[in-house]
């Protein structure tokens, strides 16, 4: 497995070109020609894809569709009473469609005036109008009431944000910076076990490998990327100055504090409860600060390069047409690296300061964050356009072997660490200063190297498994160190790949229990069928009894409970589980009647399915009941992986069967969730294992007993934070 990803990167990654996918790239670089500010203009070509996003018009898209998501939720979970139905929330959804949404009517309710309306100058306020007229114009505008209905603007603005920079995150700057490390680990890869010139201080030092240099510049970005990992945004959803104010007066028996818990949440984000009326941008700056470490790797990426070029380790292909001087005819200038290092050193310095100001807040509200939060584009803009042309430089650079050879195999004084080290390990108390006076500012060849190890060096084996190094073969552990940056970035890139900042993502399989969480009337069912194997073998037990056996979770303890209390009670009339087990045979499958599915158990994993996630069921029940009930309920073919009672030697609470499950689909336990109804057995066992959990019952939790992650009634809020 670990050869075949490493193969994967044997081969070039397909040559980047930022244009690609443009409708008209002629005309956005002529019309760069007349913008005054650096990303519109010059550096357009790199960084066009994120006008969809982070642009003011992207920007009133993404609050209205906060909005007509905070109205579809308001109808449906609402305190109030909005009758609406599927085919409206299809209609309601299409207003916020890039399609459809018109932000040159919104930017002139701000500034301009529309139809006889004077300019509001409030965005968000334009946003509300726009879609109510858009609601009249569909024939919804009973609706338009509702709309930014127990709102305040800041509870669009914030979530709008979040969206916009969840986007430009996912589709523009990490695809970027995942351009530089394929090339990365692609160069660290071919180059694993080409020996170079190690460089400490601009002096020679001991030998390395290419791909191991190339390696720890992948690192660093693999570090930093991954720390997108696990990161969300928060959200606010709380109106004026963050107490739900009038809603608490008008619905004082509405838990509306949860029921903004729960909006913010669907969208996969963290719910902040306690704000004034912004949010706080915390989460914000944290991810702002992660960006500004990629800038920070990414300069000294371009600068190590750059470097490696200067010391003709790196040669550069020429690109036929392109000229490196205006009058220096023989150059070609890696003046692509350089514009890298000042976009880089641009990104730093914005975001070094922007926490300042986005943190900040007098009293309740002031506006001073806007201007921050309006400048994300350009903090990320400049991030994505230097990567994009240190992939561009990338792709035009070679490694000199023959160069690097050669200028290692003429500077065998590196040799010297290796030297000192044996003489020490000989018992010379001296060994190091010796060395020193023999090496130290001095030039040696292969030869020379060999007369001063002859001089340092006692005779014996020591001394001469010193004297058949050369300083290619003096390399250490560096093509396993480089080899081992590239399964570095294949792993973090699978998680990149899924997408970040969404709770939504942050998982990779859904395992469930069967009974009590799929599907019910397991325990009548299983109360009828032992009350039906008790008569047929006369044992005589009360309905109380048959309850009392039956309120366990292992069908083996309780035939043997069972058994063990007939032949106590007969000793005359003796019976064994075989005889127990087929009464209960010939009972199995005929009260089938009895059991229901859970409401939305099929429509709930078939959505989990459709987001990409794996599936799995993780059961007690017997492996013939199992499948037959699942054909009964239609939940059959929904599981990538079903482990029952047979496939594991312990049982829930023991984590054995789960691990089994997980092992079986590939997945890590942090990247799964267990969801199951009994809080000891399930979601102990799901804990044990590091998984997120969901315990799905309206009994209150346990104090003591093992925390879930979630604690819900139905699996309603599974899909809507893990099922989009």
């Amino acid at each position: 497995m670990l050869a075949e990803i490493l193969d994967q990167y044997q081969q070039p990654p397909e040559v980047y070109d930022a244009l690609a996918g443009h409708p008209d790239p002629d005309q956005m670089i002529i019309d760069s020609l007349s913008q005054g500010t650096l990303l519109a203009g010059r550096e357009k070509p790199f960084i066009w894809e994120l006008d969809d996003i982070t642009s003011e018009s992207a920007l009133h898209r993404y609050r209205a569709q906060v909005e007509v998501e905070a109205l579809i939720n308001l109808a449906e979970r609402g305190p109030v009473n909005i009758p609406i139905s599927s085919a409206d929330k299809l209609t309601l959804r299409s207003l916020y469609d890039k399609e459809h949404f018109n932000p040159g009517v919104v930017i002139r309710l701000d500034h301009l005036g529309y139809n006889g309306r004077p300019p509001l100058e409030h965005d968000v306020k334009a946003v509300e109008v726009y879609l109510g007229d858009q609601l009249d114009a569909y024939g919804l505008g009973h609706l338009k009431e509702w709309v930014h209905f127990g709102m305040t603007s800041e509870d669009t603005n914030n979530l709008a944000f979040n969206l916009m920079l969840r986007d430009a995150a996912n589709k523009v700057l990490v695809p970027s910076v995942g351009r530089v490390a394929d090339r990365l680990a692609h160069l660290a890869a071919i180059y694993a076990d080409t020996p170079t010139l190690g460089i400490t201080h601009a002096q020679k030092a001991s030998p390395t490998t290419v791909g191991k240099q190339f390696g720890y510049l992948l690192s660093d970005i693999t570090k930093v990327a991954s720390e997108f990992d696990g990161m969300r945004f928060s959200g606010k959803f709380s109106g004026a100055v963050g107490n739900h104010n009038p809603m608490t007066v008008l619905f004082p028996d509405f838990d509306y504090d949860s029921y903004a818990e729960d909006f913010v949440e669907s969208f996969g984000f963290t719910y902040a409860p306690i704000e004034n009326q912004r949010n706080d941008h915390l989460a914000v700056t944290n991810f702002l600060g992660t960006v500004e470490r990629l800038a920070v790797v990414g300069k000294d990426a371009t600068d190590n390069v750059w470097l490696q070029i200067l010391g003709n380790k790196l040669t550069q292909r020429l690109v036929a047409g392109e000229k490196g001087s205006s009058t220096m005819s023989h150059k070609i200038n890696p003046w692509r690296l350089e514009n890298a290092e000042a976009l880089f050193e641009q990104a730093i310095a914005l975001m070094g300061r922007a926490p300042e100001g986005l943190v900040a807040s007098r009293h309740e509200r002031d506006l001073s964050d806007h201007g921050w939060q309006r400048a994300y584009g350009d903090m990320i803009g400049r991030v994505v356009a230097a990567y994009n042309y240190f992939s561009v430089q990338l792709d035009r650079l070679a490694v000199d072997e023959e160069s690097a050879c050669a200028i290692l195999n003429s500077s065998a004084e590196v040799l010297s660490e290796l030297l000192q080290t044996a003489g020490r390990v000989s018992g010379d108390a001296e060994a190091y200063d010796k060395v020193v006076a023999l090496t130290q500012g001095k030039r040696l060849d292969i030869e020379g190297f060999k007369t001063v190890t002859d001089e340092a060096l006692p005779d014996g084996e020591l001394k001469d498994r010193v004297m058949q190094i050369t300083p290619d073969r003096y390399v250490g552990i560096a093509g396993e160190e480089a080899r081992k940056s590239v399964l570095g970035w294949h792993a973090a890139k699978q998680i990149l790949r899924r997408g970040i900042l969404d709770e939504s993502t942050s998982i990779d399989a859904v395992l469930f229990d069967l009974d009590g969480t799929l599907h019910f009337g397991d325990k009548d069912e299983l109360f009828a069928r032992l009350s039906a194997v008790a008569v047929e073998l006369g044992s005589g037990f009360s309905d109380e009894e048959i309850k009392d056996f039956g309120n366990r979770s292992d069908y083996i303890e309780m035939r043997s409970l069972m058994v063990a209390e007939h032949n106590r009670r007969f000793p005359q009339n003796q019976i064994t589980e075989e005889q127990f087990q087929a009464a209960n045979d010939t009972v199995s499958g005929t009260l089938d009647h009895m059991f229901y599915t859970a409401t939305g158990a099929v429509s709930s994993i078939q959505a989990l399915r459709n987001s990409g996630k794996s599936t799995g069921l993780v059961t007690t029940r017997g492996n013939k009941s199992r499948d037959r009930l699942l054909a009964h309920h239609g939940l059959d073919g929904l599981f990538d992986v079903i482990v029952g009672r047979g496939d594991a030697e312990l049982r829930k609470p023991h984590p054995q069967p789960i691990a089994i499950a997980l092992e079986q689909l590939g997945v890590e336990p942090r990247r799964s969730l267990y969801v199951g109804d009994l809080q000891v057995d399930d979601i102990g066992a799901g804990s044990a294992l590091g998984m997120k959990t969901a315990l799905i019952n309206d009994k209150p939790l346990d104090r003591y007993g093992p925390r879930p992650t979630y604690h819900w009634q139905n699996l309603e809020p599974l899909v809507r934070l893990y099922g989009r």
